[in-house]
């Protein structure tokens, strides 16, 4: 895998999960090596119980924004979709507590590789 020379990006998804579905960093990384990719594409994947998960190593390249990995640090918050396939604000005030502490400690290894 390519190294991150400079992180200029905190850049935040969702899993585009349903509430019910279980989801974590090991089934993403599953669901990612199917697509072809050698690993997990996020850095941090952040679950319901704000659980923060480990996906890919910091210092190495995403795969989470096309033209923007090799800048950038990718987290996921688990959910963001509704029963019915639509998209949903469903993230939990851990999730939310848990993503505020992340980027702040996150934010100050911007441009440190």
């Amino acid at each position: 895998m390519e190294r991150i020379k400079k992180i200029e990006l905190i850049i935040v998804h969702c899993s585009g999960a349903p509430i019910k579905m279980l989801s974590d960093a090991r089934s993403i990384d599953l669901f990612h090596r199917k697509l072809g990719f050698d690993a997990i594409g996020y850095h941090y994947v952040i679950k319901r119980d704000g659980l923060v998960e480990t996906g890919r190593k910091e210092q190495m390249v995403g795969a989470h924004v096309l033209g923007m990995n090799r800048k950038s640090l990718g987290i996921c918050l688990i959910g963001g979709i509704n029963s019915r396939g639509e998209p949903e604000n469903n993230f939990t005030k851990k999730q939310f507590l848990c993503l505020r502490r992340l980027i702040q400690k996150t934010k100050t290894k911007i441009s440190r590789f």
